[in-house]
């Protein structure tokens, strides 16, 4: 028999025990499926968060546009200086933005596992 069979026959003698009333099969069944959803549910809530900060990322792309057009096609070109501290500051933001977006996913498999775990 495998993990998961056990599991589901594991859960299904555990609420048949606790419930005063005899449950049909199919009304076990129900709630360990209604289980296994709201533990979905879960993970998948936790997967939104990571959203926000997948799209901060991606401004990396509109910031070197408008270094583009500065340079490109501003009114006055940048100093050696100000494209030096211009893109030393994004280098930063962006490791931070990177850093915050990575801690988040591994709290989000780190939820998710735990949530399959405990199950």
């Amino acid at each position: 028999m495998d993990k998961a069979t056990e599991k589901f026959i594991s859960k299904y003698n555990e609420i048949n025990k606790n419930y005063s009333k005899h449950l049909t099969n199919l009304e076990i069944t129900e709630m360990l499926l209604e289980e296994e959803d709201n533990a979905f549910l879960k993970t998948k809530t936790k997967l939104s968060d990571l959203e926000p900060h997948i799209m901060d990322c991606w401004s990396v792309c509109n910031d070197l546009e408008t270094i583009f057009k500065q340079v490109g096609d501003g009114e006055r070109e940048p100093t050696e200086d100000e494209m030096m501290n211009t893109l030393l500051g994004m280098k930063q933001l962006y490791q931070w933005k990177f850093e915050q977006l990575f801690n988040t996913y591994e709290k989000v498999i780190t939820t998710s596992r735990n949530g399959s775990d405990n199950d």
